[in-house]
């Protein structure tokens, strides 16, 4: 699996958001082990996709930032995703791992706007394109913005 010539793929045919969010040809898997059903790996995503092309190709930044942005918007699957991409890209900005620091204020505002709007709809779970329906999703949130705020001092 070539995640990188993935990406190029999904922004040539503006499928950015797919590729985000996994979807089809654009599955990245998880580890076997790892938890997450149905889920694409962001870790994977971000450091073998948006890192890579960024290396010789920057505005991949601003389309991820903006693809992010979007994805708040969609619905409460995707912006669990956009949860998980930004902590998985806090900690890799945090530990060097990262070629660029995340335009955070935007996203950061939005996402916590639509979370507070839509917290009683994430409690009853969210359900994944897969069907499967997250009812820890609210809880994992809630985790996220712990770690966030206290590693990072970026509260959402």
């Amino acid at each position: 699996m070539d995640i990188e010539n993935m990406l190029l793929s999904a922004i040539s045919k503006q499928e950015i958001i797919s590729f985000l969010r996994g979807e089809g040809e654009y599955m990245v898997e998880n580890f076997q082990y790892a938890p997450g059903a149905g889920l694409t790996d962001v870790g994977k995503v971000l450091s073998k996709g948006v890192y890579k092309i960024y290396v010789y190709n920057n505005i991949i930044k601003p389309k991820f930032e903006e693809s992010l942005l979007q994805m708040i918007d969609n619905s409460d699957f995707d912006m669990y995703l956009v949860c998980l991409y930004l902590i998985s890209q806090l900690f890799k900005e945090k530990n060097g791992l990262s070629p660029f620091t995340l335009s955070k204020d935007l996203i950061v505002e939005k996402l916590s706007i639509r979370i507070k709007e839509r917290e009683l709809y994430i409690k009853k779970g969210i359900e994944y394109p897969n069907g499967y329906v997250n009812t820890n999703a609210m809880a994992e949130i809630q985790r996220f913005r712990l770690v966030s705020k206290e590693e990072y001092n970026i509260i959402f």
